[in-house]
């Protein structure tokens, strides 16, 4: 178990990281607008993306004032830590129609990984039979159901107060229904049948944050991004 999206992760995280713009000001009170690739200890400098485009540029730390300085500082013991952080994704049935995302974080790190937030979006496609009554005077009145379509997003936020180091941390999403019994009517004198209504679940998106700083985004599969922002429109 837990194990089939961490190629997935591996990928999504550095581009993420990199896509991140921040505010750094030089001593002479410039300021440019950059992606961190890295940052040296050794030269005690920042590579940077201009608008997170074209070559890594070094800037020494000591071009910087002190408050982008700190800014440098803090992505980099971010970086550091999150390196350390696996995360995977399992749908579980809670009972009959239900399913829920149970979702894992494991740390290697040596420190404690505080004020995680996970913000979860879950696309749903539901679908529902709805009855077509032909009115034809030339013809007998014919009972017809079509099925229809809704598309939905299931959306929710959990929130960690701390990972500890070295360990591995299981949270629940909400329930999600997955299927629903309807009564249709299939004529005079005769009872009415039950179908089922099955839901199309493709997975789960998720946004890790430390504080306000999103670190990952992580799909349980391909295309599942796709559809939020499809289902959003």
């Amino acid at each position: 178990m837990y194990t089939h999206a961490l190629l997935s992760i591996i990928l999504l995280f550095p581009l993420i990281l990199q896509a991140d713009l921040i505010s750094l000001t030089s001593t002479d009170n410039k300021t440019i607008s950059v992606s961190i690739d890295d940052y040296s200890v050794d030269s005690n400098s920042v590579a940077v993306r201009i608008n997170g485009e074209g070559r890594a540029i070094p800037i020494p730390m000591d071009r910087l004032n002190e408050e982008s300085q700190k800014a440098v500082h803090k992505w980099n013991e971010l970086n550091a830590l999150i390196k350390y952080i696996s995360i995977d994704t399992e749908r579980v049935a809670v009972g009959k129609g239900q399913r829920e995302f149970h979702i894992e974080l494991s740390s290697q790190s040596k420190s404690s990984v505080k004020g995680i937030r996970i913000d979860y979006s879950i696309p749903i496609k539901e679908s529902q039979l709805v009855k077509e009554e032909s009115d034809d005077s030339n013809k007998k009145k014919k009972l017809k159901y079509n099925k229809v379509y809704e598309e939905k997003i299931l959306t929710g936020s959990i929130e960690l107060a701390e990972i500890e180091p070295q360990s591995t941390q299981m949270v629940k999403t909400e329930a999600v229904t997955v299927a629903t019994t309807q009564l249709i009517n299939e004529g005079k004198d005769k009872d009415p049948k039950e179908v089922t209504n099955n839901h199309s679940i493709k997975g789960i998106l998720l946004k890790i944050f430390i504080g306000d700083q999103l670190i990952r985004e992580y799909e349980s599969q391909n295309g599942v991004k796709q559809l939020v922002d499809k289902y959003k429109n």
